[in-house]
């Protein structure tokens, strides 16, 4: 397998993912959400602590939690309402600073039984540091790992490439996700 590349990372533009981030803060962890996508834009996110937002096209619905009734709003034809947040920078590495940068650079590439690879990237935006992701053997990004002096701070994890049902989309269908029981 050849080297993968930040060019390749920055390149990559995903149809469909679902999977999970985490937020850290002094080892704890500040907030969790599991998540699906599917292009162009469509997006449900759940938080543990039960907030919920469903997009499709411009349309969208959140709620405070799963027995909150929904709230509908619609964006400017063409907008996306979804956060320009870490799961769109999951799914979409080119958003991140850490990738994008130019003075970023792969300085250990550790491939893996399973014919994926470990990147360690040193990156000098959004500041000096350390990100480690989790390459699959068709060259998706399946798990990010952000450190700041040292600490984990940030963990994205892409657990599906799959398209989800298409159903899932709409606020009125329920979605069984990792954290529900």
């Amino acid at each position: 397998m050849d080297e993968i590349t930040l060019h390749e990372l920055r390149n990559l533009r995903p149809g469909a993912a679902s999977g999970a981030v985490r937020r850290l803060l002094d080892g704890v962890v500040q907030d969790e959400a599991a998540f699906l996508f599917a292009a162009p834009a469509r997006w449900r996110v759940r938080h543990r602590n039960g907030e919920e937002i469903v997009v499709r096209d411009e349309d969208w619905w959140t709620r405070s939690g799963p027995m909150a009734t929904w709230s509908h709003d619609r964006a400017e034809p063409g907008a996306t309402p979804h956060h320009n947040g870490y799961l769109q920078a999951m799914l979409f590495p080119v958003r991140l600073p850490a990738i994008s940068d130019d003075r970023s650079v792969i300085t250990l590439q550790e491939p893996r039984a399973d014919g994926s690879r470990r990147l360690t990237i040193s990156h000098g935006e959004p500041g000096d540091g350390v990100v480690t992701a989790d390459v699959s053997p068709d060259g998706h990004l399946t798990r990010l790992e952000g450190r700041d002096d040292g600490v984990a701070v940030i963990e994205l994890r892409v657990d599906s490439w799959e398209a989800p049902p298409s159903e899932l989309f709409d606020p009125g269908v329920a979605w069984q996700c990792s954290f529900d029981g």
